[in-house]
């Protein structure tokens, strides 16, 4: 007799199945969606595999942001982001589960000021809907809030645990530290999931997510256009794509359909929003509602050519050509290149500069602080962004967000704020510098 739980978790992914596939024969038809068509094919494809590993096909293994899976996809382990899959969940359920799901979490004990995807994972691991793993990775990055998510999974689905220590610092020491934890891992996944370490797998999955990031590189300088060529919704795809896909052949089908679609957009100059404003969304994405991403482009004209999760910083590539450089390179991939990873450990050096550097290479007019309630280390940095700002000329808009919880700022109030700003700042502001020749 089938469990209750495991029936729901079968009900609950083969609709996630159902809902990407139904997306892909739509975007599909369309053919020129392409950086949502790889994104459906490659979610659809993730959930394929998942179902199969429900059915014993292959091990689990759970993880927390902000590890990488290109490790598990060699050991023909399937990867769990628990994060991420609380996320999908979310976006295959009306909004009203989510906020369902946050006020479970907070009921159980969760504190309230935690960021509201942990609220959303602890939920799901609590109602049983993520399937068992055979062990967890955790890790501490890129905030205290992983430390509980990595303590969650312990306490409510009890499995050999490894843990991952990244250091506050960004220098050779600490990704050499990082790459060591990572080679200790291997023998520990060996033990725990019965698979065998391969180093031509490894580097297989390397060279599929060197290929992924080179990608991502060549898709950020054809976002560059202007006016952008491409929806401003599809920038917060580049956390979900390095956390679900990397290392495995869905990852460069999604990276291929977002480089391609901006590219060939690109070349034919296509204008396909009416841009007045440029801004760069820094914090977290829209996922509450990715409508309110067209409303910004149809009524206000404001694009958002990156934002804080598209953001691959230039870095290099994973060497192959050895284990301990390919095990170097995963490490500095999760220090020094992943978003958020990237900006939020460190003196906060990454993340006021990375902001400064997208503004300019993006041609932005402006940008967007979308401050997370739980994020409490970015509120920290919020007077060191004002100040570079100031310095750069660049207006600024600050405010209280959660990107799963509309009751934070609903709807109308953040179509306030953004008409307000856009209208009464950033647009006159344009005018009058491209009257004066500035």
């Amino acid at each position: 007799m089938v469990s209750q739980n495991v029936e729901e978790q079968f009900e609950v992914w083969s609709n996630m199945y159902r809902l990407n596939d139904a997306a892909y024969q739509s975007f599909k038809a369309d053919g020129e969606s392409l950086g949502m068509l790889g994104s459906t094919v490659a979610t659809r494809n993730y959930a394929g595999r998942l179902i199969e590993a429900m059915q014993g096909k292959n091990p689990i293994v759970w993880f927390n942001l902000t590890f990488n899976p290109e490790i598990l996809y060699a050991m023909d382990i399937v990867p769990i982001c628990i994060q991420i899959l609380g996320a999908l969940y979310g976006f295959t359920q009306q909004i009203g589960k989510v906020v369902d799901l946050i006020d479970y979490a907070e009921s159980i004990g969760v504190p309230s000021d935690l960021c509201s995807v942990d609220k959303m994972s602890t939920a799901i691991m609590m109602r049983k809907l993520l399937p068992r793993p055979a062990c967890h990775i955790g890790i501490n990055a890129p905030c205290d809030s992983q430390v509980f998510s990595a303590q969650s999974m312990i306490e409510l689905e009890p499995a050999p645990q490894f843990f991952i220590d990244v250091p506050y610092y960004k220098d050779e020491r600490s990704i050499k530290y990082v790459a060591g934890q990572i080679k200790e891992l291997i023998p520990f996944l060996s033990r725990h999931t019965g698979r065998k370490f391969d180093i031509d797998k490894l580097r297989e999955a390397c060279e599929l997510s060197n290929r992924m990031v080179e990608n991502m590189w060549e898709w950020m300088e054809w976002r560059k256009h202007i006016p952008v060529v491409q929806p401003s919704k599809l920038c917060q795809m580049g956390l979900y794509l390095t956390l679900l896909s990397s290392g495995c052949e869905d990852g460069l089908i999604w990276s291929e359909g977002l480089k391609r679609e901006a590219k060939e957009k690109a070349l034919r100059n296509e204008t396909v929003i009416n841009e007045r404003v440029r801004a760069i969304w820094y914090q977290d994405a829209i996922a509450w509602d990715l409508m309110l991403y067209d409303w910004m482009e149809k009524v206000l004209g404001l694009t958002i050519p990156m934002d804080l999760f598209g953001y691959f910083a230039r870095d290099r590539i994973i060497d192959t050509s050895t284990l301990d450089s390919m095990l170097y390179g995963l490490a500095r991939k999760n220090v020094i290149l992943e978003p958020m990873s990237r900006q939020f450990m460190y003196n906060f050096e990454f993340f006021v500069q990375d902001l400064m550097i997208m503004v300019e290479e993006f041609q932005a007019d402006c940008a967007i602080y979308a401050g997370h309630l739980g994020c409490k280390h970015g509120w920290a940095a919020t007077g060191l962004l004002r100040e570079a700002c100031r310095k750069a000329d660049i207006p600024l808009l600050v405010f209280e967000f959660d990107m799963f919880d509309h009751r934070v700022m609903g709807q109308e109030e953040l179509k306030s704020k953004l008409t307000q700003f856009v209208e009464d700042i950033v647009w006159p502001r344009k005018q009058s510098r491209q009257m004066a020749g500035v």
